[in-house]
């Protein structure tokens, strides 16, 4: 089958991270270069998690296959092997059964991305009280280390 032949199968991607007991603000900062790293989306930060969420493509011969090329990457970076990633198809999304061997990292999950995250992806957007707000300022040395962060002063 040629690559042209093979269909794109969209996923949306969550590692969650350690979040120990560090302000939210603390860990936004601590995080964020490694979310700059491996171009999430988005971080959602939380009382008890952080998490980093990344949505993308890939050409593959199927669904199994696509999730695990997405997840190979951060499968090494943390210390994970392919077989920690185990594919379910009849709920079509793919996880980690357990920690890496060492930190930041907890779980990771991918999912088909017209299908729901389930529990853990329901609860994003739901940990901080009372109207979930949090302002954040870089700290200087964010500024000159990130790119994706616009910084004035």
């Amino acid at each position: 089958m040629a690559k042209q032949d093979k269909p794109p199968f969209r996923m949306q991607l969550m590692l969650r991270l350690d979040r120990g007991s560090a302000t939210a603000a603390d860990t936004l900062r601590r995080y964020a270069p490694l979310a700059d790293e491996i171009g999430a989306d988005g971080m959602d930060v939380d009382v008890q998690r952080a998490d980093l969420l990344l949505s993308g493509y890939r050409v593959a011969v199927n669904e199994e296959r696509a999730m695990h090329d997405m997840a190979h990457g951060l499968l090494r970076r943390f210390g994970w092997t392919e077989q920690d990633l185990a594919y379910r198809r009849y709920h079509r999304w793919a996880e980690t059964g357990g920690p890496p061997p060492g930190p930041p990292a907890n779980h990771l999950m991918i999912v088909a991305a017209d299908q729901e995250m389930g529990w853990e992806g329901a609860t994003h957007g739901v940990g901080l009280t009372p109207d979930r707000t949090l302002d954040v300022d870089p700290a200087d040395s964010d500024c000159r280390q990130s790119s994706w962060r616009t910084c004035s002063g």
